[in-house]
């Protein structure tokens, strides 16, 4: 999107949309979906938050940058969740089922047809 798209876009933005969270670091991209709680009337942006119960919202300025809890130079950003958005969620998501797996408790069996697949 253009800079004037983007511009649009976001102050389009109202209660309920979906949108991703931009929290990408040094090349790995990681983008988490959260829905759009409320704007204010400065036009600030207010998104689902981490906890159970969708406490400690995410808080956007209207131009889309967080606002605070920033680390150094990384600071999060609200873009659109494409289908792209979703795959990279996806396989992150994938990856980390993967790396919890036990691998030296599987069988052998399926360790082979893991492998199988793999060689494809």
């Amino acid at each position: 999107m253009t800079h004037e798209e983007t511009k649009a876009w976001l102050a389009g933005l109202k209660a309920g949309d979906e949108v991703a969270i931009d929290q990408s670091r040094y090349g790995e991209r990681i983008y988490s979906a959260r829905a759009i709680v409320r704007r204010t009337p400065g036009g600030r942006i207010v998104l689902t938050g981490l906890g159970p119960k969708g406490e400690h919202c995410w808080m956007f300025g209207a131009d889309g940058w967080q606002i605070g809890d920033s680390v150094g130079y990384h600071r999060e950003r609200i873009v659109p969740l494409t289908d792209d958005v979703r795959a990279v969620g996806h396989r992150r998501e994938v990856l980390e089922a993967v790396k919890a797996i036990r691998w030296t408790d599987q069988p052998t069996g399926v360790l082979d047809v893991v492998l199988a697949a793999l060689k494809r």
